[in-house]
């Protein structure tokens, strides 16, 4: 950074130095005044996460760890200074009593892991290296750190462990659940949240995982709840001879406290939301509180509404230090970024001569050069400072685009060379536009919004009107006729069956073009106007499943084709020759009559840019009396149809493909998966050009002639697109980059952020929340803002306020992140045995499943599990240094391990290979362990089946243990910590099969029918942390009368989103927009949760003995149903005689 600084006069404070014109170029001075400019520039920041001790306090800032020095007098204004820069986020930091030591979460090798330092600054020292985010959470007066991880558990719950200050081996404390902790002074004692959700954005939750207040000895086996109710009681601390925590019972999140034995229930600050006046700092959220380090301080901090408070909790009283920061604020700073990453769309001019790309919330011009060995592509972007704009079309020499210049989107014109900026089409509507299709003359252009509704407007006049809604969906999919006279849509009638209309531009009823039994989309006009192109899902060829007696119908999709005039035959040979049809002229690529273009906005330096010719131009000749009975399905083999548009005597087609549930990607890509395959189709053959793979999206010229394609890395550009001889050239940007202004970015993603909320949220009075007042109350905090990410976490508290699930806010881009070096671990368990570290467990692996494959399993290692670790690659482990600091960057590779029996003393030298991610194979684990135990307490008559979600990996678990067990006599099965999805119509289908009849061979047992029904009683098991469809699912079970429920009540979050509307830098924020209901009970389940019929908690006692009561509630509730009602194996009746 560079400093440039005028000193007027001749003074100079060292003494000597170098005068010029009146002016001191001493370098001590220049330092001097370089650091009284950065003093001079301090500032407010957003500060979270804070810790104290006396009167130092440390808290986050910008993704690192800052400390203030308190004076006495709080109110004195205090300058903080940055204690961590390093790449990534340093987080939750922790004081040692004697506030010399601090702990914090570091990135710093791009994974978070526990690191220390010295309060007053100096290098951090790692302490744990394990894959799994590792956090601290308190000092313990042994000299130990206690932290917080999800490494052992097999749902990937947080645990508690210690790792000594020094470093070494990490252990256990064995009681199970535990995400945030406080010891007592002396040890005895520990208080701690099972689970917590401070980094939800759900204010006002009262669902089955609302964290409880638990207190006990540190080992939890005499653990037992200090609170008891729905509220969100979380962050407890020890302080002086009570526990204090924070609280939304009174529906504000406040400070309480309580003895350590309950039963004297106190409120502290007494913070009240008043709507009235959004900004004043009671209203924000308390969070991240924590007692003062320093023994018998009765004070404790906190953060709210992006600042600091401290709170006496013997008096009450509530300060408020006023720190400012003395930062850089480099996330801040304009930067530039590559344009070819952020491309969000692209669109063709009429002549393929100029490409229009969205990037960024910015919109570019793209001209390549005529011919690619002349040079580059020109590339002009048109500034659009803190607005986003987007589906940009050129037409003419005009650019028509979506704007929200103004904080609403509308539709805007620029024309070419003008520099007169954005011209408004629309105004303003406060409608969301989803879509937009414009006519080649760019004289009209059509759009839909979030109403489901579809507009029709007049460009040049200025007007528009409503020419058709929909109860189902928006309007997304729309083409005007080359000439410009007729418009074809796609209208949802149902949520998932789409119809084709026309409607005449000049006014008219829409035509319906669909028989009204498929779904059809995608309508396409032939470039010479003879036919109307459609896709429909109209392969219904039943596959069966090989594991099931069920079915799927999948490559539904083929083309459609309509002749526009009765006289018309399909494209066809046979058919057309029979008329005398010249299809071989009408399918001429080389047509020169054909859209006869003068230029283009290309040539608009040459002067100005003139239309296609519209005397070259076909024009649209419409029967409507039958049509829609001329459809004809072309002999286009069927898929799965991603995109078609259509050329001069062919068709494009985009087929994605057919792959698994697991495969998909969700939120997808900002332009969509680079895994389709792009086909010419010449018609009338049945010929298939295969023209490029694994693109995420392709675009055509409005004369057909020239095509473009993504594939995620490069735009291809491919002009005369429909002869035989491809003119292929790649867009050829030369490192091509967008100017990125966060602050006007980041206001640009809050307020859209703000909208998304008001357009889609699904109560259409917002749930009583005044969100008017919610955007003034989070928008006064973008001054503080100084990352990316905190910015996330405004947005998220934001929508937090609608007290709603599935409010999800995915981070954007962050120019803060550690390079990753990836940690490998062997999948198994370790412990300290005698000063030697043992492995105590070997986790089985799952054979033929290369990546379930467990390092250590293998059998020709033999037994290892016992076995001290004595070397890895020719180094001694030692117990006191970590040993999974000897797998980073080394999964997949071979590294050599020597072990030695503790037994026997013999050594061995095993070869093995780590793996990134062993969470899967520690689940898996868990599900053989829990099968084989349901097993043995049923004497074999029991089945168990355990469902991570009801998504792709809950599908495949359901396929893969329920049918080699349908034949048990009952069944478990368990979805806890299920993380929900859309799958569990499927699942209950089939286990809501009742046996009918059956079919007896001559030979063998009788099959029932319908085959594969578990004909027996069923149970299935939830906890706190079953939601979502995780909450369906259960809530169905029990009201289709198939079993009981046992375990504790589920998450209650059942309002259904779809995570399609992605910011500029690709962020993405959720649209809670299905609300959940039951036409005899109205909205249910949200916010509340599942009951169980039978009510067993899993307790810290319970992990820390190894046992499982829910688990066997279930069997024995199995157990005793058989007992009462047996199940009998059908009895064959008596042989027929016929004669």
């Amino acid at each position: 950074m560079s400093f440039y600084v005028v000193v007027q006069g001749r003074d100079c404070l060292k003494g000597a130095c170098f005068v010029v014109n009146s002016s001191c170029l001493c370098l001590g001075c220049v330092a001097l005044f370089a650091f009284s400019s950065i003093t001079l520039a301090a500032t407010e920041g957003y500060l979270s996460q804070p810790a104290m001790h006396g009167n130092t306090v440390v808290f986050v800032s910008e993704g690192d760890l800052w400390r203030a020095d308190l004076s006495d007098d709080l109110a004195q204004p205090v300058r903080a200074s940055r204690l961590t820069r390093g790449a990534g986020a340093e987080s939750a930091p922790v004081f040692s009593s004697d506030g010399a030591t601090l702990a914090f979460a570091g990135v710093y090798g791009g994974n978070t892991d526990v690191y220390v330092m010295r309060v007053d600054g100096g290098a951090p020292t790692r302490l744990t290296h394990h894959p799994e985010a590792d956090v601290p959470l308190a000092f313990t007066n042994d000299g130990r750190i206690a932290f917080k991880s999800a490494r052992s558990s097999p749902l990937h719950d947080q645990e508690l462990w210690f790792v000594s200050v020094d470093g070494g081996m990490q252990l256990p404390a064995g009681f199970g659940e535990c995400s945030l902790a406080s010891f007592n002074p002396d040890g005895s004692m520990i208080a701690f949240n099972r689970w917590s959700n401070e980094r939800w954005y759900w204010r006002g939750y009262r669902g089955g995982t609302a964290p409880e207040v638990w207190i006990g000895k540190p080992d939890g086996r005499d653990a037992r709840r200090l609170t008891n109710d729905r509220a969100n009681d979380l962050f407890p601390n020890f302080i002086l001879d009570r526990v204090a925590f924070l609280s939304d019972r009174d529906g504000t999140t406040n400070v309480w406290t309580d003895r350590m034995d309950g039963g004297d229930l106190q409120q502290v600050t007494r913070f009240v939301d008043a709507i009235e006046n959004p900004t004043a700092i009671e209203g924000y959220q308390v969070r991240w509180l924590r007692a003062d380090a320093k023994p018998q301080s009765p004070r404790m901090i906190f953060a709210q509404g992006g600042a600091l408070g401290i709170v006496d909790i013997k008096s009450g009283e509530v300060l408020r230090p006023a720190i400012t920061l003395l930062s850089d604020r480099a996330a801040t700073l304009p930067y530039r970024t590559d344009l070819l990453s952020n491309i969000s769309g692209f669109s063709l001019s009429p002549t393929g001569k100029t490409m229009a790309i969205d990037a960024r919330g910015d919109a570019f011009v793209v001209v390549p050069p005529a011919d690619p060995a002349e040079g580059s592509s020109t590339v002009t972007s048109v500034p659009s400072p803190a607005t986003r704009e987007s589906d940009v079309v050129i037409v003419e020499d005009n650019m028509i685009m979506l704007s929200d210049d103004g904080g609403e989107q509308f539709i805007a014109g620029l024309k070419n060379g003008s520099g007169t900026g954005f011209q408004r089409i629309t105004m303003t509507s406060g409608q969301w536009i989803v879509s937009l299709a414009v006519d080649l003359d760019g004289k009209f252009a059509a759009y839909g919004d979030r109403a489901l509704r579809l507009h029709l407007v007049d460009i040049h006049a200025g007007t528009e009107s409503i020419i058709d809604t929909s109860a189902a969906a928006e309007f997304t999919d729309m083409r005007f006729s080359p000439d410009g006279k007729w418009l074809a849509y796609a209208k949802q009638v149902r949520f998932d069956k789409s119809q084709i209309y026309v409607r005449e531009v000049a006014g008219g009823a829409p035509v319906l073009l669909s028989d009204g039994m498929s779904n059809d989309r995608m309508p396409r006009w032939d470039p010479k106007v003879e036919y109307l192109y459609f896709v429909s899902s109209r392969a219904v060829d039943p596959v069966m499943s090989e594991i099931d007696s069920d079915h799927a119908f999948y490559a539904t999709d083929v083309v459609m084709c309509i002749p526009l005039k009765a006289e018309t035959p399909p494209p066809s040979a046979d058919l057309a020759k029979s008329i005398d049809f010249d299809l071989a002229f009408w399918a001429d690529p080389l047509d020169e009559t054909l859209y006869d273009a003068t230029s283009d906005w290309d040539d608009a330096s040459e002067g100005a840019a003139e239309p296609l010719d519209p005397t070259t131009r076909p024009y649209a000749v419409i029967e409507l009396e039958g049509i829609a009975q001329r459809s004809y399905q072309l002999d286009i083999p069927n898929g799965k149809f991603s995109a078609m548009e259509a050329g001069i005597g062919g068709l494009w087609v985009g087929r994605g493909p057919i792959e698994g549930l697991n495969a998909e990607v969700w939120p997808a890509p900002l332009i969509g998966a680079a895994d389709k395959s792009l086909n010419w189709h010449p018609l009338p053959s049945a010929e298939i050009l295969e023209i490029a793979d694994n693109i995420a999206t392709f675009v055509v010229s409005g004369d057909s002639r020239t095509i473009a394609w993504f594939d995620g890395k490069k735009l291809v550009h491919v002009r005369d697109a429909s002869t035989d001889e491809l003119k292929i050239e790649e867009f050829d940007f030369a490192g091509e980059t967008i100017e990125v202004k966060p602050r006007e970015e980041w206001a640009q993603i809050f307020d859209e952020a703000w909208r998304l909320q008001r357009d889609f949220f699904w109560a259409e009075n917002m749930a009583g929340v005044d969100w008017n007042a919610m955007k003034i109350r989070y928008a006064a905090l973008l001054p503080l803002v100084g990352t990316r990410v905190e910015l996330d976490d405004v947005i998220g508290q934001m929508m937090g306020e609608l007290r709603t699930s599935h409010a999800y806010v995915m981070p954007g881009e962050d120019v803060d992140l550690a390079p990753v070096a990836e940690t490998g671990t062997l999948a198994c368990d370790y412990a300290i045995v005698d000063g030697a570290v043992v492995i105590t467990r070997v986790l089985p692996g799952v054979g033929g499943v290369a990546e379930l494959e467990s390092p250590l399993a293998f059998a020709h290692f033999g037994e290892v599990e016992g076995s001290a670790l004595r070397e890895i690659d020719g180094y001694v482990v030692d117990p006191s240094k970590d040993v999974h600091a000897f797998f980073e960057g080394k999964v997949g590779k071979s590294m050599r391990l020597g072990v030695q029996d503790l037994t026997t003393s013999e050594a061995r030298v095993l070869t093995v290979q780590p793996v990134a991610d062993e969470s899967t194979i520690r689940q898996r684990a868990w599900v053989k362990k829990n099968r084989e135990a349901v097993a043995r307490a049923s004497d074999g008559r029991l089945g168990y089946i355990y469902l991570p979600d009801m998504d792709g990996p809950g599908l495949e678990a359901f396929g893969r243990e329920f049918y080699p067990q349908y034949s048990m006599d009952g069944m478990i099965i368990d979805t806890r910590s299920n993380g929900g999805g859309f799958v569990s119509p499927q699942i209950l289908s089939v286990l809501a099969r009742k046996v009918l009849a059956y079919q007896k061979p001559r030979n063998g047992d009788a099959i029932s029918y319908p085959e594969k029904v578990l004909d027996g009683p069923l149970v299935v098991l939830i906890d706190q942390s079953s939601g979502s469809d995780g909450d369906i699912f259960p809530n169905a079970f029990r009201n289709m009368g198939l079993g009981k429920l046992i375990g504790t009540r589920t998450w209650g979050g059942v309002t259904g989103i779809r995570a399609d509307k992605p910011a500029v830098d690709g962020g993405v924020t959720t649209q809670p927009e299905y609300g959940w209901f039951e036409p005899s009970l109205g909205w249910t389940l949200e916010n509340e949760g599942v009951t169980p019929d039978i009510e067993v908690e899993l307790t810290p006692a319970d992990r820390a003995n190894g046992i499982d009561p829910q688990l066997d509630r279930a069997v024995q509730e199995l157990l005793d149903a058989l007992e009462q009602q047996p199940r009998v194996k059908p009895v064959t009746p008596p042989w027929p005689l016929k004669r």
